[in-house]
């Protein structure tokens, strides 16, 4: 009956739509399974763990945070909520510097994806410029000044990944997901850096964090906090514990 089902739906000519207001195309089974998949997630959400002062009470100015102090404030948070925001990352400065930077082309980041769907970023591996030289250094002296300080999940963490750049066009999102879901590809602290200028809050784009879900493999249900993607902000997270969505952009970039 389920197979019936699926195959009905996708031969019917119909889309879907989030309470994001994001729509997309039911052609096939994967279409489906999205569909189905968005649907528990929303009807079990609980919007009311969502406070107007989330963001604030997950965050610790970076001028602040290059202290002893401050590094201790920041390992509370993680141990706290998992995550921490970091506005005033790289100085004003620096990343004006940044954001006219060539950072490479973009492409699809999950090739022939469809309006709606899963993923639908724009991403580049772009080229080790000094400006962005400039953001890496600062972060990994961030990271292992934190590894250094007594933080036991880095202890063992002694590189990072490539730097990914990503833009969002208009009605595209980024679906509920876990980094590092079975703790198996090595990824430990997920570390998300914003370039937007100007931004308002109908520009959408949030980073919404979540808390790990009670049942191992299901939705997550209560949110942690809704970062707004603002110029020159650090979000750090746990990448194996904290699940994460990017809310539909409607700015172009």
């Amino acid at each position: 009956e389920h197979a019936q089902a699926v195959a009905a739906l996708a031969g019917a000519d119909c889309f879907f739509a989030t309470p994001d207001g994001v729509t997309g195309p039911i052609e096939d089974q994967d279409d489906v399974e999205l569909f189905c998949r968005e649907a528990v997630y929303h009807a079990g959400l609980v919007p009311a763990t969502l406070t107007t002062d989330a963001t604030e009470r997950i965050s610790v100015p970076y001028g602040s945070a290059d202290t002893r102090a401050g590094l201790q404030e920041v390992r509370a948070k993680l141990a706290a909520c998992k995550c921490v925001v970091l506005p005033g990352f790289l100085g004003v400065q620096a990343a004006a510097a940044l954001a006219e930077t060539d950072l490479g082309d973009f492409e699809q980041a999950s090739p022939g994806s469809k309006p709606g769907a899963g993923r639908g970023d724009l991403a580049s591996l772009p080229d080790l410029e000094p400006e962005l030289e400039v953001l890496l250094h600062r972060l990994d002296a961030f990271v292992t000044s934190l590894r250094d300080s007594g933080e036991a999940r880095l202890r063992l963490c002694e590189f990072r990944s490539w730097p990914m750049a990503s833009m969002y066009m208009p009605g595209t999102r980024y679906t509920w997901h876990i980094d590092n879901p079975h703790r198996s590809n090595g990824r430990v602290l997920t570390c998300v850096y914003y370039l937007n200028h100007n931004w308002e809050l109908a520009d959408g784009g949030a980073l919404r964090l979540l808390e790990p879900p009670e049942e191992r493999g299901g939705p997550p249900t209560r949110i942690i906090a809704e970062v707004p993607p603002l110029f020159d902000t650090l979000v750090a997270f746990w990448a194996a514990e904290v699940p994460h969505e990017v809310l539909p952009s409607w700015r172009s970039p």
